[in-house]
C-alpha cells in the first residue's frame, strides 16, 4: 500500500513538470515568432525558421509581412484557385474543386508556396483597372494553371476562377445559422477573376469572363 502511494506521488510531479515544460516551450516559440517581426536580430531570424512548421499551425506564418502592418483587410485573407470540370453546372458550389492551395497541410512549405501563387493571381486579377498589363499577367498565370490541369492531371476542365475568403465577424461565428457560422460557407467568398478554358488539339487557352457573364449564368438557374 505504501509503495503504491509513493509511486503515485512520484508520477504526479513528473506529469506536472512535463506539462509546465510544454507550456513554456509553446509560449517561448510564440514569443520568438512575434518578436521576430519587429526589427529582428540574426538569432531571431534563425529561430523563426526552425520554429516555422509549428507556428504556421497557429496561423502565425513567419513570412516577410510584419504583423503590425496587417489590418485584416483583403490583402490579409486567404485566396483560392478553383476549377470546374466540363459538363458541370457553374452555379453549383459543390461542382468546383480547389486546386490551389490543395496539397499538404497548412504548416507545410508546399502549402505556403501554393497559397502565395493563389495570392499573386488574385492580386493581378483584382487590379486590372489600375494597370491594364495586369490582365495579361493574370491571363498568363491562369493559362499555366489550366495547362497543368489538362496536360499533367489529365482533367477535362471548362473554367478556372480565383476567389477571396472574406473576413468573418465575431457575431457570425456565434450565429446559430449554419451558413453564417461556417467559415467555408459561400457567404464568405468573393470571386475576383474567372476564365473559360478552351482546349483544341492539346493547345490550352483561356478567355476572361466578365461580371456580366457571371450574372447571366446565375440568372439561368433561377426559377
Amino acid at each position: 500500500m505504501n509503495e503504491s502511494k509513493a509511486s503515485d506521488a512520484t508520477a504526479a510531479p513528473a506529469w506536472r513538470s512535463f506539462a509546465s515544460l510544454a507550456i513554456f516551450i509553446h509560449l517561448f516559440v510564440v514569443a520568438v515568432a512575434m518578436s521576430a517581426n519587429l526589427f529582428p536580430s540574426e538569432m531571431q531570424l534563425r529561430l523563426r525558421s526552425v520554429f516555422a512548421p509549428y507556428v504556421r499551425l497557429l496561423n502565425l506564418d513567419p513570412d516577410e509581412t510584419r504583423y503590425y502592418l496587417t489590418h485584416g483587410d483583403y490583402d490579409d485573407v486567404d485566396h483560392r484557385v478553383e476549377y470546374l470540370t466540363a459538363g458541370q453546372t457553374e452555379n453549383d458550389p459543390q461542382a468546383w474543386q480547389t486546386v490551389l492551395p490543395q496539397d499538404g497541410f497548412r504548416g507545410g512549405l508546399r502549402f505556403q508556396r501554393q497559397q502565395s501563387l493563389a495570392d499573386v493571381l488574385a492580386y493581378f486579377g483584382s487590379r486590372i483597372e489600375e494597370d491594364p498589363d495586369n490582365e495579361n499577367r493574370a491571363s498568363a498565370m491562369a493559362q499555366a494553371i489550366a495547362r497543368h490541369l489538362v496536360n499533367h492531371r489529365e482533367l477535362d476542365i471548362s473554367q478556372l476562377r480565383s476567389r477571396r475568403h472574406t473576413l468573418q465577424s465575431p457575431e457570425a461565428v456565434r450565429s446559430m445559422l449554419p451558413d453564417e457560422s461556417d467559415p467555408n460557407s459561400e457567404l464568405y467568398f468573393d470571386e475576383i477573376y474567372r476564365v473559360s478554358v478552351i482546349v483544341d488539339n492539346g493547345r490550352v487557352s483561356v478567355l476572361k469572363r466578365t461580371a456580366t457573364e457571371f450574372e447571366a449564368g446565375a440568372a439561368e438557374v433561377q426559377p
